[in-house]
């Protein structure tokens, strides 16, 4: 999903922003959070969450690639040229 996102926004920081949040959700102690708790509780509680957010990012990043391909073929080649630096042997 994260790939996706860049190549769809051309910028690493919404992915970032992304990450962060999801990552505080993951490790706050919320009744969202913990072992169980609710219908994620035990051992099936846990696969079906694993199962309903493979299936949450893989349709989000999915609906990403198909929605606009010529948006994502431009910031491939964008995200992919190569810069001149003070680095590059000529």
């Amino acid at each position: 999903m994260a790939a996706v996102l860049i190549l769809y926004s051309g910028k690493l920081w919404p992915t970032m922003v992304i990450h962060a949040l999801y990552d505080i959700l993951t490790f706050s102690e919320t009744p969202l959070t913990q072992d169980g708790v609710g219908i994620f509780g035990g051992n099936i509680g846990s696969l079906i969450h694993v199962i309903i957010s493979l299936v949450l990012w893989v349709s989000f990043a999915a609906f990403l690639l198909i929605k606009n391909r010529k948006l994502i073929k431009q910031n491939v080649q964008i995200l992919t040229q190569v810069q001149k630096t003070d680095l590059t042997i000529s």
